[in-house]
């Protein structure tokens, strides 16, 4: 079999000739020569012209296989028409450049990538709610790769009670493991896969619907995020969230219940002592009645959760009458504990 000998013309000259080169258009460009050593059909595209950028297309999917493999001729199909296209036919958004290619492609691998695993077999599918999935994986996937990374709530409507001067400058204080690049390079990608619908429609692809970005700038969302998440109140430890997880389970079960009867019994006592003169000061027949107030054993114990709250015996006025005030500290404590618990 003769070597077939490509055209010694590089892919800056290629993309200099748009007329001529709208391979993405075309039914079958799989002969199309792309540059001066790869054609549209190579597994790895060589781009040259001011430098030279290898794209391999047989990049390894989250389940180990390659985006190569037949399953996936499709997708891999409508994004080297969407690649192309960039190159040779950005009509809403600035083009591409064989130079700047490698780094554009880097968010290319992860939406092709996600789209495999999450089913989406073409880009119709690739809505708000589709980025927001998205976003949640991505996140998921930067913390593997080393980048401080956790739960956030996502909004892509920008940060508009926070000034973007303070966001800019807090994303690049604190963010030097890059987690603003991976976000702008793939919401990038998203961005511009709703920028050229049109073109993807005319080159047979099924093209996005509507933008995901909600007509917020790639590098806006990407900042907004990355803030959100830089800025967030860092998790507990499991040493220490667990005692308090548990410590709390222990209050809204039989330790709720014992404090609200509690409360109900002293608001009873007050309003019938309402009239004495001195405040919180009951009778001693109400007294006593608190003084039998028992708390609940809880299983696994011999003893009650808590000890009894008396009243406290005192004297007041000249003649140093006795007389018992409820010790209200103690109940609001009580009381509040199982709030904070709740």
């Amino acid at each position: 079999m003769p070597v077939q000998i490509l055209p010694v013309i590089s892919t800056l000259e290629i993309v200099r000739e748009p007329r001529h080169s709208l391979f993405h258009l075309l039914p079958n460009p799989s002969d199309c020569v792309i540059s001066s050593v790869s054609k549209w059909s190579d597994t790895v595209w060589r781009l040259d012209g001011r430098g030279a950028t290898a794209l391999n297309w047989a990049f390894l999917l989250k389940d180990g296989v390659k985006f190569t493999s037949i399953e996936h001729a499709s997708l891999l199909n409508y994004f080297k028409r969407f690649f192309w296209s960039l190159l040779v036919d950005s009509r809403n958004c600035p083009s591409w450049t064989p130079h700047s290619s490698a780094v554009r492609f880097t968010g290319v691998k992860r939406i092709a990538s996600w789209m495999v695993a999450r089913s989406h077999y073409d880009f119709s599918s690739l809505d708000p709610e589709a980025l927001e999935e998205f976003a949640e994986d991505l996140l998921e996937d930067l913390a593997h790769e080393g980048v401080q990374a956790d739960d956030t709530e996502l909004n892509y409507a920008g940060s508009s009670d926070i000034a973007i001067d303070e966001v800019v400058e807090d994303v690049e204080n604190t963010d030097p493991q890059g987690f603003y690049t991976a976000l702008s390079a793939a919401f990038d990608v998203w961005k511009r896969l709703w920028l050229q619908a049109q073109v993807m429609n005319e080159a047979g692809v099924p093209a996005i619907q509507t933008d995901p970005l909600k007509g917020v700038t790639p590098h806006r969302a990407a900042l907004d995020l990355t803030y959100r998440v830089i800025t967030r109140i860092p998790p507990l430890p499991d040493e220490v969230a667990l005692p308090i997880m548990n410590e709390a389970h222990r209050w809204i079960g039989i330790r709720a219940a014992d404090v609200i009867r509690l409360h109900n019994l002293y608001l009873t006592v007050l309003e019938k002592n309402k009239n004495l003169n001195k405040i919180n000061t009951i009778s001693d027949k109400d007294a006593a009645t608190l003084a039998e107030f028992q708390f609940s054993v809880e299983p696994g114990c011999n003893e009650p959760w808590h000890h009894t709250v008396a009243p406290v015996a005192v004297t007041w006025g000249k003649d140093e009458m006795p007389a018992y005030q409820i010790p209200t500290e103690t109940v609001r404590k009580l009381v509040d504990t199982v709030r904070a618990a709740c």
